[in-house]
């Protein structure tokens, strides 16, 4: 455990190795990523359900809504120029 107030680096980005893109992710799948993405889309307004980590229907509504407004290919894929505008990758 790191005490409280104690500076913290971290490398990389926070889905993976630092060196490695994280996976696209597409209705069907489930876990964190999946997750942090709804998380993510909620924040930004996009998501209205319950974060589950279940990638069904209404991530993928939500994924579309948001590539069509950052003028991304609307394909409710999250690929990695959907990480970048939800700010998961530099």
């Amino acid at each position: 455990m790191i005490p409280l107030g104690t500076k913290v680096s971290i490398y990389g980005h926070i889905l993976g190795e630092p060196f490695q893109d994280p996976k696209e992710l597409a209705e069907g799948d489930v876990g964190g990523e999946v997750q942090l993405i709804q998380s993510r889309l909620k924040s930004a307004g996009y998501f209205q359900v319950i974060i589950n980590g279940k990638f069904r229907s209404n991530t993928t509504a939500a994924v579309k809504n948001f590539q069509r407004d950052h003028h991304l290919m609307q394909n409710g894929v999250v690929s990695i120029k959907v990480y970048e505008e939800l700010g998961l990758l530099e």
